[in-house]
């Protein structure tokens, strides 16, 4: 009889438990709309936008989450790109109790302006999903009332690119296609390049000078060969410079090349 008496309760419990949890979500829904696993979110979607970043300015960002299980659920370690860094806090969240991610994100140390694209990642011991992902974009700009003066964001000699990755998508082997990455000096000294140095199938069609006075631009155009090669392809181009933060920056262009051209492709053979 006592046993049959635990039971009932053990199992009365439980059915409040689930009971009080998904009246949190139903009276939540209009803030918290997306959920992964037992994880509610109060953002309109997993991609989200931050708006315009300003260089030399650490740019941080508040989402609040909501525990909507039964269970209660730990954030494990979240440790990002050099560039973002994300908190969680509390570090555990009851069933139906509330917390906050703290997004602390550093344009500077992405080495590039314009848009941007990012993944933010959160590792739980959520049973249904430990892995939550959320994609952000931001468009960083320079921050024209620097202290260092008019768009310089440091004190020495800085070598900033508009984009550091190019992907191409896909091609049909034998085409030939031209890059260019735009780049200035944001540093208070004058920058000095040194070498450069590429991959094969990629050649310099326009090499820059040696030295850049501050706020000075210049181009680096590369020519990308698909002739001999086909599948998943990397092609760079490192470049050494007396940029003390970063001595060495690598361009990327990514994509795939294949042997037959699209419309001829046998949907069922990997060409990679």
């Amino acid at each position: 009889m006592k046993l049959l008496r635990f039971i009932l309760i053990f199992t009365l419990f439980n059915q409040l438990e689930v009971i009080h949890a998904q009246g949190i979500a139903e009276n939540s829904g209009n803030e918290f709309k997306v959920k992964i696993g037992n994880i509610g979110f109060a953002i309109d979607s997993i991609d989200f936008h931050l708006g315009t970043v300003l260089t030399g300015k650490l740019f941080e960002k508040e989402i609040e989450i909501t525990n909507q299980g039964n269970k209660t659920i730990s954030f494990l370690n979240n440790k990002q790109q050099p560039w973002l860094d994300v908190m969680v806090n509390p570090s555990s969240l009851g069933p139906g109790s509330s917390g906050t991610i703290i997004m602390k994100f550093n344009p500077d140390l992405t080495y590039q302006q314009g848009k941007f694209d990012a993944e933010m990642s959160i590792q739980t011991d959520d049973a249904i999903n430990p892995y939550k992902y959320l994609y952000f974009t931001a468009f960083i700009t320079e921050d024209t009332n620097s202290r260092f003066g008019v768009g310089i964001i440091d004190s020495v000699p800085r070598l900033i690119f508009d984009q550091l990755n190019y992907s191409f998508g896909d091609l049909t082997r034998s085409k030939v296609f031209d890059q260019t990455f735009t780049f200035a000096n944001l540093g208070a000294e004058e920058l000095v390049i040194d070498s450069l140095a590429f991959s094969k199938g990629c050649k310099i069609l326009s090499y820059p000078k040696k030295n850049y006075l501050p706020g000075e631009t210049g181009v680096i155009q590369v020519r990308i060969n698909t002739m001999y090669s086909y599948g998943i392809q990397h092609r760079w181009v490192k470049i050494h410079s007396n940029d003390p933060r970063n001595p060495i920056i690598i361009l990327g262009t990514h994509g795939s090349v294949y042997l037959k051209s699209e419309k001829n492709r046998d949907p069922d053979f990997c060409y990679e």
